[in-house]
C-alpha cells in the first residue's frame, strides 16, 4: 500500500517537474494580455515580457537584466510563433 503512494507521488513531481519546465505564460507586448504556451526546449523560466514592446528603444538602451528578458522573450515566444 505504501508503495502505490510512493509512485504516486513520484508520478506527480515528474508531471509537475514537467509541466515547469515547458509550459510558459508571456504577456503579449502590445495589448498586455496574458497567455499559455508550449516551450520549445526547457527552462525554469516561467514568465516571458519584452521590456521594449513597441516603444522606441535598442537593445543597448536596456540594462542586463532587460536584455536577457529581451532575448529569452524572442527566443522563447516571438520566434516561435507567438504574440505576432
Amino acid at each position: 500500500m505504501k508503495t502505490k503512494h510512493v509512485w504516486r507521488g513520484i508520478i506527480l513531481a515528474v508531471c509537475l517537474l514537467w509541466i515547469r519546465l515547458f509550459v510558459g505564460v508571456y504577456e503579449h507586448d502590445e495589448y498586455l494580455s496574458h497567455h499559455y504556451f508550449i516551450k520549445h526546449s526547457p527552462t525554469w523560466q516561467w514568465y516571458f515580457y519584452s521590456p521594449i514592446g513597441y516603444q522606441n528603444k535598442d537593445l543597448e538602451d536596456l540594462s542586463l537584466e532587460e536584455k536577457w528578458q529581451e532575448r529569452a522573450f524572442h527566443e522563447f515566444v516571438r520566434n516561435q510563433g507567438h504574440s505576432r
